[in-house]
């Protein structure tokens, strides 16, 4: 059993024999689950509340009538959990009057016409146009426009306003505001059990400013997503020239090591060749060592030998000093004997 309503593009889709309702959103020819009513009691039928019926004052979008048994007619509500003072005139559009545009003659005759609405504002004001136990409201007492125009400026009524809603025995006459979920409201008709309700979820379930504002933020997040994938596109590409890069300097690198393993082994050769020359010069000077050893073993041994000259030498002069001595001594006896 679907039920649309145009104002606040719910789709609202019951069962008979099951207990749930549940809520879709209708855009762009799409549904979109919202949530759902769940109650353990199935619903043999349902009826629903015109619109110029709901309770504007508690932001009441949907009141839909549970045939739950034989004897009980459950009244299930749906508001918009709002702690709004004013009119909220982006849920509650225009809806329509209950009055025909056109007679049976008009009709018939091609005539066409905009259906007749009325501004919820107006039951803002005055209260709903269907109240338990009577009929609805004379044309005089609410304002009523066509389709597509803009409401007339309220005047002030002579008459009295329409009475408030009003609670009966019966639950099936009874239209006043059920209670919902989140702002529990207390039932006016004692013997009547409990009613249960539903509400709708803020922002996307009545409202649609605020779908086409997650729209927006949708249409604004699948921009931000083109970019990134725009920028991951660059990034790869440049992770592609980063890996033949990497691959170019591999190469590089193995061609240097190429040249590196060739000059140490160069290197290894040429420092053998160093050793050996080296165990050459090594052997040369042991064998310098050697003879310079002889060289000062000889030396000493020349140095030995002219201290014995020296010795030698001094006994000679000594011996020549006294032969001198002798001499004189001589000389001077062969004068003196003369």
């Amino acid at each position: 059993m679907p039920f649309y309503d145009s104002g606040s593009s719910v789709l609202y889709v019951a069962g008979k024999g099951d207990g749930n309702i549940r809520y879709y959103e209708y855009t762009d020819d799409k549904l979109y689950l919202l949530s759902e009513y769940s109650s353990p009691e199935p619903q043999r039928g349902l009826g629903v509340m015109p619109k110029r019926g709901v309770d504007v004052g508690k932001c009441e979008v949907m009141r839909f009538f549970k045939v739950a048994s034989n004897s009980l007619v459950e009244p299930v509500s749906f508001r918009v959990p709002r702690k709004a003072e004013t009119f909220q005139a982006d849920i509650y559009p225009p809806a329509h009057a209950g009055r025909p545009a056109l007679s049976a003659d008009q009709y018939f005759a091609g005539q066409d016409a905009e259906p007749v609405v009325v501004d919820m504002e107006t039951l803002f004001r005055d209260g709903p146009l269907i109240v338990a136990g009577e009929a609805p409201a004379p044309a005089s007492a609410t304002k009523f426009v066509r389709c597509g125009t803009k409401p007339p400026p309220s005047e002030p009524s002579q008459s009295s306003p329409p009475p408030p809603p009003v609670a009966t025995q019966s639950p099936v006459r009874r239209l006043s505001p059920a209670p919902q979920v989140a702002l529990p409201v207390e039932s006016e008709t004692p013997p009547s059990p409990p009613p249960t309700a539903a509400t709708i979820t803020p922002a996307v379930m009545a409202s649609n400013e605020e779908a086409n504002r997650l729209r927006d933020e949708n249409a604004r997040l699948q921009a931000q997503l083109g970019q990134v994938q725009a920028q991951a596109g660059d990034a790869q590409q440049r992770a592609q020239r980063a890996e033949q890069a990497a691959a170019d300097s591999e190469q590089s690198l193995r061609s240097v090591r190429a040249q590196l393993d060739d000059a140490v082994q160069k290197a290894a050769k040429d420092a053998d060749a160093l050793r050996a020359q080296v165990d050459a010069a090594t052997q040369s000077v042991d064998e310098y060592k050697a003879r310079l050893v002889k060289a000062e073993d000889s030396a000493k041994e020349h140095e030995l030998n002219c201290q014995g000259l020296e010795k030698e030498l001094r006994d000679a002069i000594e011996a020549a000093n006294s032969l001198a001595l002798a001499a004189e001594k001589a000389a001077d006896s062969l004068q003196a004997a003369q």
